[in-house]
């Protein structure tokens, strides 16, 4: 292995971590403001999803604080390899742990905004409707999945020190602040983590897409039987915001 120096700061890991640390200090209240915005600022007429969309800004701001302050992910592009930075690290969790419940932590945030446009259907239709019957069985397996869905790639990982030797043929010259017994190897091949995270994305843009749908053509026939014009509107623009949102 060959050691190279290198004068950008911008390089570094340590720019990295003051970066984020710095970054995610200033992001939470931010995150806490918006909180109470949802919890004591949400309109009458969005009760029937304020605590799902409570839950949906708390996983986001989770995700932003696991990835500024408690992993700080520092990663060796174009391979699927870094090690963490944060103060998981320096509370003596392991590299493999932190990486599990990063991409843990990922996945109920998606399941939590399904959960948060279903609410939104959810609120349209009838109370003996056969939805509200499988509905928490439903989620109680999405939320699971949500936890393990990386479990196969996770499994999958190579042995550790046969490939860091690996990666790091792949570079001319390693900085010497890289942190190399430190570092996690994702994959060296690329195909299951490409079909787990594919797979994934997919299930959870289809099932938004169809809640959507959904909602669209149940919001469009009551509009048609006892909706005002003022009520129309601020249905519809809830529902752009949304979307909004989750773009």
């Amino acid at each position: 292995m060959i050691t190279c120096s290198s004068s950008i700061f911008l390089d570094t890991s340590i720019f990295l971590t003051l970066f984020l640390h710095g970054f995610g200090c200033m992001t939470i209240p931010i995150h806490l403001f918006g909180a109470y915005c949802i919890m004591f600022k949400t309109p009458p007429t969005m009760n029937s999803i304020k605590w799902n969309l409570l839950n949906c800004h708390f996983w986001i701001s989770f995700v932003d604080v696991m990835i500024s302050l408690l992993t700080t992910p520092y990663l060796l592009m174009p391979t699927l390899s870094g090690y963490p930075l944060g103060i998981l690290k320096m509370l003596g969790v392991g590299t493999n742990e932190q990486v599990f419940f990063a991409m843990s932590t990922l996945g109920t945030l998606g399941v939590s905004m399904i959960h948060l446009f279903e609410a939104r259907l959810l609120s349209f239709l009838d109370h003996r409707h056969w939805w509200r019957k499988i509905r928490v069985p439903w989620f109680v397996f999405h939320y699971a999945y949500g936890l393990v869905f990386i479990t196969p790639v996770y499994l999958s990982a190579p042995d550790q020190p046969t490939a860091q030797k690996l990666i790091l043929q792949q570079f001319s010259c390693v900085p010497d602040y890289v942190q190399v017994d430190s570092i996690f190897v994702f994959a060296l091949d690329t195909t299951i983590p490409l079909i787990t995270f594919t797979f994934s994305f997919c299930s959870l843009s289809l099932e938004i897409f169809w809640s959507t749908v959904i909602t669209k053509f149940v919001l469009d026939q009551q509009m048609t039987k006892n909706m005002s014009i003022n009520t129309m509107r601020m249905q519809r623009k809830f529902q752009r915001a949304l979307l909004t949102m989750r773009i």
